[in-house]
Formats: structure tokens, C-alpha cells, sequence
């Protein structure tokens, strides 16, 4: 089994709201390595019937929009990025996010509406907000953020620094 973060960005902070992108990159105590990346498509997903919520429209532009903004990136469509991400995560990978109960449960609507099976294995979700509390001294604080924040990729990247500086064993 190997350890996986996973992050997404999105236009709506419910189940059945537009993903804007998702990355999972791959690690251990000192390697990682980035294993998808991927925009989505919003009008793919808008006629798939998932949904935007205009505050956190505002709110991606309030904090300078990175996630709204066209990247050098192919945009693809709904289905297609979920099942590459299928292909790169698999059921018996230690899922991480910075909330399962935020990122694994939009990704898992997303299938839904596509009709197509989660990658995910309950048994193998980890919430890294609660590997950080349980080392009280550790200050989150203290790692730099290295990248674009928002981005999913470099968030995943500073979710593991994060993870490897709490001493939380892997």
C-alpha cells in the first residue's frame, strides 16, 4: 500500500458541485511523486448536472482566482478525468486529504453523477487535520507553503511537508 494525497479545487462546497481540478500525488517519508493532475472542464460539468455556487465563485476571485484561471492545461471532460484518476488511485492506496469528509465526498458525488465506481476504500481514508492535532507542539505555521496556494498540486505537496514535519509516523 502506498500512501496517496489527494486534493481538489471546486466551484461549490456541497456534494454535486463543479470540480475544477484534482491532483493525487504519491509519497513516504521523503519521496513524492505527482501521479494526476488534471482540470476539468465546467461546462462538461454543468451538463452533467453538477452546480455552482456563485459565493465560492467569489470567493476564488476574492483571493486572486488562480483556480479560475485558464493554466497551461488540457481541460477534460468529467468522465475522462475520473476515470484516469480511477487508474491512479486505487482502493488499496492510503488516501489522504486535508478532509475526506470534503474532498473524498465531492469526488465520490462526481462518480455518482457519471454513474462510474469511487476508487476510494473507507477503511483507507486519512484526515490529515487529524494527524496534525495529535502532535500538540507541532505549529503548521512553521512550514512555508512552496508553490501557488490552491493549486492542487502544490497543495498536496504542502500537505505532505505538513504531515512529514508533525513526526506523524507513515
Amino acid at each position: 500500500m502506498r500512501n496517496v494525497m489527494i486534493d481538489i479545487e471546486t466551484l461549490g462546497l456541497v456534494p454535486g458541485s463543479v470540480i475544477l481540478s484534482i491532483a493525487a500525488v504519491a509519497f513516504d517519508q521523503v519521496n513524492d511523486d505527482v501521479i494526476f493532475d488534471a482540470s476539468i472542464s465546467v461546462s462538461d460539468s454543468i451538463d452533467c448536472e453538477m452546480e455552482v455556487d456563485d459565493k465560492t465563485v467569489e470567493w476564488h476571485r476574492e483571493i486572486g482566482g488562480h483556480a479560475l484561471k485558464e493554466r497551461d492545461r488540457h481541460y477534460r471532460s468529467l468522465v475522462d478525468a475520473l476515470c484516469d484518476f480511477s487508474w491512479a488511485v486505487s482502493s488499496d492506496d492510503i488516501v489522504w486529504a486535508n478532509s475526506p469528509s470534503f474532498d473524498v465526498v465531492l469526488i465520490e458525488a462526481a462518480y455518482r453523477t457519471v454513474d462510474r465506481p469511487s476508487p476510494f476504500f473507507y477503511r483507507n481514508l486519512r484526515d490529515l487535520r487529524t494527524a496534525l492535532a495529535a502532535n500538540p507542539l507541532f505549529d503548521p505555521k512553521s512550514v512555508p507553503f512552496v508553490g501557488q496556494p490552491h493549486d492542487p498540486v502544490d497543495d498536496c505537496r504542502h500537505q505532505i511537508a505538513l504531515l512529514r514535519a508533525s513526526g506523524f509516523p507513515l
